[in-house]
């Protein structure tokens, strides 16, 4: 299959992802750009604070919105995709801090011109990163740890503890126990 129809495949088959993903990267882009105005233009501090203020506004809005509607992981462990999502933002600001030293010193353009390529630079590999590393469900390569709230026992499995204990299986194996 050549890489036009690859990607057309990749790109129907997860149109909805996709969709949800633009409309909370707008939304993101739009929280960043406005914070960046404000703390530059109203408040008055140099293009770098003003940037960074416009990242920390725009991180939490953006793990919020793509882990609860882009992605649908709410039901996700938070200390699972934190570190992960903390390991993207820091290459993400990496990029962010090369695209206003390119746009700004070397361009020589505007400083709101710096969110606009920032953004754009990101956002390509953002969609990837966090669909397959930051919020990649258990299920997908790696065995669910889940916890029965019951016994309060750690499980591997999903099981049906009143099937099992309706079989006499004792409680120390029930944890381990698949369902049928």
């Amino acid at each position: 299959m050549n890489f036009l129809l690859q990607v057309r495949s990749y790109l129907t088959t997860h149109v909805r992802e996709i969709v949800r993903f633009v409309v909370v990267g707008i939304s993101i882009f739009l929280i960043n750009f406005l914070t960046f105005a404000f703390v530059h233009y109203k408040i008055g501090l140099d293009y770098p604070a003003a940037a960074t203020a416009g990242y920390g506004v725009g991180i939490i809005c953006h793990f919020t919105l793509n882990k609860l509607f882009t992605f649908e992981a709410g039901t996700q462990v938070l200390a699972q995709n934190l570190p992960r999502y903390a390991l993207m933002l820091a290459f993400n600001y990496g990029i962010t801090l090369v695209a206003f030293w390119l746009t700004v010193r070397i361009i020589a353009a505007p400083a709101h011109f710096g969110v606009v390529v920032a953004s754009a630079s990101t956002a390509f590999s953002s969609f990837f990163v966090m669909k397959y590393f930051v919020f990649q469900p258990a299920s997908a390569g790696r065995r669910p740890i889940g916890h029965d709230a019951a016994s309060g026992l750690a499980k591997a499995f999903d099981f049906d503890r009143d099937a099992l204990a309706a079989q006499d299986v004792p409680a120390c194996n029930v944890a381990f126990a698949p369902k049928a």
